[in-house]
């Protein structure tokens, strides 16, 4: 829908056409965090279900610590600095 509106301002408008090329993989982008385009973050989703320890509720990291260094080490989001080539 979107594509479709802007295909008929990519013959004149350069930025616009700049940014499709990058949205295609066109333009190659490396992660420089000294020289950068733009900063993103990736949010990692971790799931740390519940179940039922006899009478009570908890957490599949409060039972198994291996399960709980996982979680601690790819829970926080990871970081990017994209530097375009363009």
């Amino acid at each position: 829908m979107v594509l479709n509106k802007i295909k008929a301002h990519l013959d004149t408008d350069e930025q616009l056409g700049l940014y499709r090329k990058r949205m295609n993989n066109d333009i190659k982008c490396n992660d420089s965090p000294t020289d950068f385009d733009g900063h993103i973050f990736c949010k990692n989703r971790v799931a740390d279900p519940l179940f039922m320890d006899g009478e009570t509720v908890k957490r599949v990291s409060d039972k198994d610590a291996e399960r709980k260094i996982i979680i601690e080490t790819k829970a926080p989001p990871k970081e990017y600095f994209l530097k375009f080539e363009k």
